[in-house]
């Protein structure tokens, strides 16, 4: 799963994903958690737009929000298949900026994090879908899953699963709302020469503290 991932704002994410807003306000974060919102890439018309969307997919057609809190995975292998997924992998398929993610590694007793981020590259950009639910007031809420797949060989030593990572090539290709069949073959580990991995803080385990120090090497 990927359950936390890091966001640290430039302005080389305008020109990566060719987005119509050129000024809008970023705040970096160091460990983000299901629940809250962050900057999401969607297309609208033949336009791609940075949106605040709630971490935690809400169907369009569920009754309560909170079925969100555990929407906030999708699996590639099942992704067709459910309910919830099915219809947003058609025609509402995203990209969530990060630049990394943490996984636990079990050593003992103890779970150790791990960061993960770019070799040579700013970000990631996660496979996601996103969805537009109504509350009471009839106010759209925005909310996305993350896509993950089978870990490839620098996370499968900390984890089985990973988010599924587009390259450059796939990321337009991702948005365009085309038959979906044809970008299920995007959905696949990503290439493991591209990451690297280190140890972290066990500081970055409390989901209220959001630190620089938690994306460097542990000492």
């Amino acid at each position: 799963m990927c359950g936390r991932y890091s966001f640290i704002p430039s302005e080389k994410l305008f020109l990566k994903y060719k987005t119509v807003q050129t000024n809008y306000v970023f705040l970096p974060r160091y460990n983000v958690c299901p629940g809250e919102n962050m900057p999401v890439v969607f297309k609208k018309g033949n336009d791609n737009y940075f949106a605040e969307m709630k971490w935690g997919l809400i169907p369009f057609w569920a009754k309560d929000k909170k079925i969100g809190d555990n929407m906030i995975n999708a699996r590639a292998e099942t992704i067709e298949e459910k309910p919830s997924f099915k219809q947003p992998l058609k025609t509402k398929r995203c990209i969530i900026p990060a630049s990394g993610f943490y996984e636990w590694k079990r050593e003992g007793k103890e779970n150790v994090p791990h960061y993960f981020s770019p070799a040579n590259d700013a970000y990631f950009s996660f496979a996601g879908v996103y969805d537009i639910w109504k509350d009471k007031h009839e106010q759209d809420i925005y909310s996305y899953a993350i896509i993950t797949t089978q870990a490839n060989e620098i996370v499968d030593k900390i984890h089985d699963r990973m988010p599924v990572i587009l390259n450059e090539a796939g990321e337009e290709q991702w948005l365009q709302n085309s038959n979906y069949h044809s970008v299920l073959g995007l959905l696949k580990p990503y290439d493991s020469k591209k990451m690297q991995v280190y140890q972290v803080s066990k500081e970055v385990n409390s989901s209220k503290m959001d630190l620089a120090e938690f994306i460097l090497p542990q000492e």
